[in-house]
């Protein structure tokens, strides 16, 4: 018998509250536990803090998600090389917060200091800094799989790189990755200043955030889309960089639990009235606040302290769509997405900005261009926003970030991403007796 920690048949809920599934959750304690654990069972989700949008970590069905959750050690820091070591249930959180404190810093960090390391490796993160460092396989020097029935393998960029592409970003269907090695770089200082630029809507966002992009950089962009006149994605673009002053490692993080949706507020509070009023206040707000310095740890990860953002969205849960635009098709496609939401009637209640570079490759979230991010209620008129969005994905070739996204099916799938079918059949070719599962894998068809 395995030496882990079983629960009984439990609930589990997508991060945006939309895709549910009993399944028993198992927990091994140890590296031994968790090889019985794979061979006892013919099929398994992984499942890292349960926080993608989608069921990325459950499959139901009667088959079991193995948390990653007690492997979690940062197992080295080589200073001389700049490396450390983790295991994949290791939080970004508890991964930077080691590395500053010992004068590294990590720079593809995504939103929350919850997500772990294991999870932004399977779906290829990417963070504030896309334009200037890449996504988060180019900061793996190599990593170790575990799969039933090929053993441990060590992949990475010079070894085995076709195994280590298909499992970046390959939603956790290769394998438990035992461990993970990363890249640092020095910290270039203790706090971060964040100047923000009043944008007057969003092809003006994005020129703002091209003259300001630089290496080091951080930029991202809050937009407001619940209005679709003229000032449509008016809002702030946020420049980030560091300064040599203050004390790096005293961030508290908060607690990000999905299956806490609907216990705080039970009804959904975001509509589009309440989307304008919020909107239009906090643009006044921030748009006034030109220049703030704040503790590394606080600029790192900005959804933490902001978890009430998604409490609002009550038990019915909430949509988010992420699509890398092709820059020479921008201003074309942020008119076309501003009359699918006028004519949708849709909420939005958040839209923001990056700039994106990268070679597409299988179902990654990479590309060149500006990622656009949208936000709205779990209803109909969102599904229909997002439906027409989806339409317009394929007319660009443009990828949309599968990790959040509950609601895209195979059809569409196979359309957006030119490589769908080079993904699907490497990965038949790799474990062929579909040892991982998820509700993702099973809506997107692979």
């Amino acid at each position: 018998m395995a030496d882990h920690a079983a629960r009984p048949v439990r609930a589990l809920v997508s991060f945006d509250g939309t895709e549910r599934c009993d399944a028993a959750v198992l927990e091994p304690r140890s590296r031994q536990a968790l090889e019985a654990t794979l061979r006892e069972h013919e099929q398994v989700a992984i499942r890292g803090s349960g926080l993608s949008y989608c069921q990325a970590g459950a499959a139901g069905g009667g088959v079991p998600s193995v948390s990653t959750k007690a492997l979690d050690r940062i197992l080295e820091l080589d200073r001389d090389a700049a490396t450390i070591t983790v295991e994949a249930g290791c939080t970004v959180g508890a991964l930077v917060r080691h590395a500053v404190e010992n004068g590294f810093w990590f720079p593809v960090l995504p939103g929350h200091p919850e997500i772990t390391v294991g999870g932004c490796a399977a779906f290829n993160t990417h963070g504030k800094t896309q334009h200037d460092v890449g996504q988060f396989s180019d900061h793996i020097t190599s990593l170790t799989l575990l799969h039933p029935d090929h053993g441990e393998t060590v992949c990475g960029p010079d070894e085995q790189p076709e195994l280590f592409q298909l499992t970046v970003g390959g939603m956790g269907l290769t394998g438990w990755i035992l461990d993970l090695t990363l890249r640092l770089q020095p910290l270039a200082g203790g706090s971060i200043r964040r100047r923000a630029h009043r944008a007057d809507d969003f092809v003006d966002a994005v020129e703002i955030m091209e003259r300001h992009a630089r290496p080091g950089s951080q930029l991202y962009s809050w937009n407001d889309a619940s209005r679709t006149g003229a000032t449509f994605g008016r809002g702030v673009v946020y420049e980030e960089c560091f300064v040599d002053e203050g004390d790096a490692a005293t961030t508290r993080f908060a607690s990000l639990r999905p299956e806490q949706r609907g216990r705080l507020v039970p009804f959904p509070v975001w509509n589009r009235l309440t989307a304008r009023v919020v909107n239009a206040a906090y643009f006044q707000l921030e748009h006034r606040r030109r220049e703030r310095t704040m503790p590394v740890l606080d600029g790192a990860f900005p959804i933490n302290g902001k978890e009430g953002y998604f409490h609002a969205f009550g038990r019915r849960g909430f949509h988010e769509y992420q699509v890398i635009v092709p820059r020479a098709d921008w201003a074309d496609a942020i008119e076309r997405t501003r009359g699918i939401v006028r004519d949708r009637g849709a909420c939005v209640t958040l839209a923001s900005l990056k700039l994106f570079r990268g070679d597409p490759h299988h179902l990654w979230f990479r590309g060149d261009g500006v990622c656009l991010t949208l936000d709205g209620p779990a209803d109909p008129r969102t599904h229909a926003m997002f439906a027409d969005l989806d339409e317009l994905a394929v007319d660009l070739g443009a990828p949309v970030n599968l990790a959040k996204d509950s609601r895209l099916g195979k059809a569409a799938a196979s359309r957006i991403f030119p490589g769908y079918d080079a993904f699907a059949a490497a990965l038949e070719a790799y474990d062929p007796a579909r040892r991982f599962d998820s509700e993702l894998r099973r809506r997107i068809g692979v």
